[in-house]
């Protein structure tokens, strides 16, 4: 069975797949050293930092 591939128009991303990874302390506050993949550019479906 082949993988399913998307491109960018598919997703509406300018980044196929996350590209960075961010700590879960840092980001989120929560007591774990975790470090989770990211994209470093948003897209139009990313609401604005409250």
């Amino acid at each position: 069975m082949a993988k399913p591939t998307y491109g960018n128009s598919d997703l509406g991303h300018p980044l196929d797949e996350p590209d960075i990874n961010i700590s879960v302390r840092q980001h989120f506050g929560l007591d774990a050293d975790l470090e989770v993949p990211a994209f470093s550019q948003r897209s139009e479906h990313v609401p604005d930092i409250d």
